[in-house]
Parts: C-alpha cells; structure tokens; sequence
C-alpha cells in the first residue's frame, strides 16, 4: 500500500482567517492526500480530478476562500479557477488531515457562503 503523499499545510493565513472556528486545525499541520481518498474523489467527481487534481497543492497553499463546515468540522479551501473548485480536509483516526473530497461549486454557492459567514475569502496571489 502506498504511502499518504503530503500536498500542503495549513498555513498562517489561513489559520487567522479561520479564527476560533478553525481552532483544531493549526498552523503547519500537514495534508495528505491518501489512495483511498484520492480514489474516492475519481470515482465521484473525476472530471473534476481530471481537470484539476495536479493543482491541489495550489488550492491548499492559495486559497481564495477557506472556512469551517458547522456540520462535520471539515476545513474547506475553495479556489477560482474557471469554475470554483472546493478541497474538503478532514481529520482521521490517526489525527492526520487528509483531503477528502474535491468537486465544484456555484459562485453563486460560495458568494452565499461568504455572505453568512462559512468561508472567509483570501487575498488573491498572482
């Protein structure tokens, strides 16, 4: 079985943004992606990981907008491509974070999601 691969951390900026709600996930914790997600994900949405799954790293290290689902506690890194892409992060039993699902959303959805509070948007990096 292959090893989890690292694609990113949770970064300052995002951990600020995040504030008390994003309190578990802390600054420097890695994010792996596993076999299981990553075959998780190409079953589900795999146009979707087709398209855009070379960029997660991008998505996890410049966000456009992050936040906190109130449901499942999953971090959620969304980032605007030509469509807005969301990257779920969930902890496991090992306490590692691993991304566990990758798929589009609306603008509409993520403009609403600002509005209420749910995700917080970034400045954009070039």
């Amino acid at each position: 079985m292959q090893e989890p691969r690292i694609i990113g951390i949770v970064s300052t900026e995002v951990s600020i943004a995040l504030g008390e709600s994003g309190k578990q996930y802390k600054i420097g914790n890695m994010i792996y992606l596993g076999e299981s997600n990553k075959k998780h994900i190409k079953n589900r949405h795999k146009s979707v990981y087709v398209k855009y799954g070379n960029r997660l790293p991008q998505i996890i290290s410049k966000p456009d907008y992050v936040g906190i689902n109130n449901e499942d506690g999953s971090l959620e890194y969304v980032k605007v491509f030509d469509n807005h892409i969301k990257v779920v992060v969930r902890i496991a039993g090992d306490d590692k974070l691993y991304v566990r699902s990758m798929y589009t959303v609306y603008k509409s959805r993520t403009e609403f999601f600002v509005k209420t509070g749910r995700l917080k948007p970034l400045t954009k990096a070039g």
